[in-house]
């Protein structure tokens, strides 16, 4: 009972690995390349002008 118990802790913690902070980084990725895209817009607008 206990060791099926601590197999299942371990089941829940790696499928949390492998599928929501893999789903968080790139969420996090897309945010910041999304700025990163408006602030390198902007930038060429400046040397434009």
């Amino acid at each position: 009972m206990q060791i099926s118990r601590l197999t299942l802790d371990f089941k829940t913690q790696y499928s949390y690995t492998i599928y929501d902070i893999p789903k968080f980084r790139t969420r996090w990725i897309h945010i910041h390349m999304r700025m990163f895209i408006r602030d390198f817009i902007s930038l060429i607008d400046w040397t434009v002008l």
